[in-house]
């Protein structure tokens, strides 16, 4: 998910890059649902926000106390808040289908 740029070949979130070359649309936010939780990740994503102007949402755990991911918010944190392309995405958000009448519900876990 990280990648990176060796020697033109691009992998990854610089692969976000290409995108208004490729499809004429620039990303404006960015995601990685599971994995953005991950520092190296959210680094990634968070300088390619940089470059594109775009936000990036980033997870916090599950287990995660709101005043546990209030004190995390810090520039010292993977979830690093404090830049102002971040967005913590607190508590989990899904949709499931609970009635099976295909009426999507969200729900909070």
């Amino acid at each position: 998910i990280v990648g990176g740029n060796t020697s033109g070949v691009r992998t990854g979130a610089s692969l976000l890059e290409l995108a208004y070359s490729d499809f004429g649309l620039l990303p404006k936010i960015l995601i990685a649902p599971g994995f953005s939780q991950t520092a190296a990740i959210s680094d990634a994503l968070l300088a390619q926000a940089a470059k594109l102007r775009a936000r990036v949402i980033i997870d916090v755990p599950a287990a995660t106390t709101i005043p546990a991911a209030i004190a995390l918010r810090s520039g010292s944190s993977n979830l690093n808040t404090s830049n102002n392309r971040a967005v913590a995405c607190f508590p989990k958000v899904y949709k499931a289908d609970v009635f099976g009448g295909g009426d999507d519900q969200l729900f909070w876990q």
